[in-house]
């Protein structure tokens, strides 16, 4: 029977703290699952404002893309200006090359007046488009 006693006692013993155990073992799991349940509110709030940002960053990536295609579009237009007025200038080069020529020194200054008023003229002409 006194073996019975000791052992009941130890039992006893060891079930308290198994009990203690378990009960600090579940009070660490509560704790994890509420430190958890804290980080995916986090995680849950830092990807509603990425989800946020992506979609200004693709609507201000679709805008600049916009740009581009409309400034491409102006300056094909420039382009074609620029070359239009290109060959103005090298037709109205040889022209007035050959009236030098023509006219030899005396008229040279005439020209060349003449030149710089068609210079100016085409410089305005293509700044005012």
């Amino acid at each position: 029977k006194e073996h019975l006693r000791q052992s009941n006692k130890r039992i006893s013993r060891y079930s308290k703290l198994e009990q203690e155990i378990e009960k600090e073992n579940d009070q660490f799991i509560e704790e994890q699952k509420a430190r958890q349940a804290v980080i995916e509110r986090e995680q849950e709030q830092y990807l509603v404002r990425l989800e946020s940002t992506t979609g200004q960053l693709t609507h201000i990536g679709k805008s600049i893309g916009q740009e581009i295609e409309e400034q491409n579009i102006i300056l094909e237009e420039f382009k074609e200006d620029v070359e239009r007025t290109q060959s103005k200038l090298k037709q109205a080069s040889a022209r007035v090359t050959k009236l030098i020529e023509r006219m030899g020194d005396t008229g040279s200054w005439c020209v060349i007046i003449v030149l710089i008023i068609v210079l100016i003229a085409l410089v305005a002409f293509v700044f005012s488009i």
